[in-house]
């Protein structure tokens, strides 16, 4: 319960952030101040909060909907990337510059971008055939998503390197390499 706790703080606060970089990138300057992406994570958080206290029909149809649209907006942003940077970067494979503190910052992302599909097993029980259901939704659900992860942060770091610009100074990493 208290990595869940943790984990919806970050979240709710990475999205006012996110939020905030993206109305930068439609034009409104102060949305980058941080008063006011801590309104909009406030106002993010507030509305979790309601839809998860409201029917759970509701709320799942609202997850979903904003997981579509999260899905397809960074697939439309990998595209972009590689249709302005090309598929191939070697220098990915070097290793130049690989430090213990980078992997381990990596990880942090990469652990949380797993967390939950193990919903699925908790969820299980209303499923017809839980034994058969709940193992194949989770292999399903690690591949992809792993999968997607792999070649969405090869795209990403492709990006970057191809802007010549670090990946920890962004302010909006999801904006920046399509630029």
């Amino acid at each position: 319960v208290a990595a869940y706790t943790v984990i919806a703080m970050v979240v709710v606060a990475g999205s006012g952030q996110f939020f905030g970089q993206f109305l930068v990138v439609l034009g409104w300057n102060g949305a980058a101040s941080t008063a006011a992406q801590v309104i909009f994570a406030i106002a993010i958080g507030g509305i979790a909060l309601m839809l998860a206290l409201r029917d759970v029909k509701v709320s799942m149809r609202a997850a979903l909907t904003l997981e579509v649209i999260s899905i397809v907006a960074i697939t439309a942003v990998l595209v972009a990337t590689l249709f302005k940077h090309g598929v191939t970067d070697s220098e990915q494979f070097k290793f130049h510059g690989v430090t213990l503190h980078g992997v381990v910052l990596g990880m942090v992302l990469a652990l949380t971008g797993y967390v939950g599909f193990e919903s699925a097993a908790s969820l299980g029980q209303e499923a017809d055939n839980p034994r058969k259901a709940v193992p194949r939704a989770i292999r399903i659900n690690v591949i992809t998503c792993g999968t997607y992860f792999i070649i969405g942060s090869y795209v990403y770091i492709l990006g970057f390197d191809k802007m010549g610009t670090d990946i920890t100074q962004s302010a909006a990493p999801l904006n920046d390499p399509w630029r």
